[in-house]
């Protein structure tokens, strides 16, 4: 009985995860330079060490990646945009896994408790 159960798939085929990550493009490097003795070397800027970067918002179940998001430069995460991309989200569900509601089956999604995820206004007529 325990390995008939096992054989069925309960509940993590509908199960939906998010992430953000910050992805760095424009860091440069800065390279030593040789100069001859007594000569002075030639000088460069130091570039700022941050560098620029954007928020990766990516969305995923078991089979792979469902719906990713670039943020604009410096931008993050409020529980309006949060909410836009739950939206977004919803409607890529529909298009790359049809089969949730064929099924009638209801995604479930794992998101973490960031202030972002868990604002009030977030679920208001949702």
């Amino acid at each position: 009985m325990l390995l008939a159960r096992h054989k069925q798939k309960v509940f993590l085929h509908r199960m939906v995860t998010s992430d953000e990550k910050w992805i760095h493009y424009d860091n440069p490097k800065r390279r030593e330079s040789w100069g001859l003795p007594g000569l002075a070397s030639t000088s460069t800027a130091k570039p700022n060490i941050h560098g620029k970067k954007l928020m990766l918002c990516i969305w995923w179940d078991e089979v792979g990646v469902v719906y990713y998001e670039l943020l604009n430069p410096n931008e993050t995460i409020t529980g309006t945009s949060y909410r836009t991309q739950l939206m977004r989200l919803s409607r890529a569900l529909k298009e790359k896994r049809p089969q949730y509601y064929s099924r009638n089956d209801k995604v479930i999604l794992l998101h973490d408790n960031a202030r972002s995820v868990s604002d009030e206004k977030l679920f208001e007529n949702t």
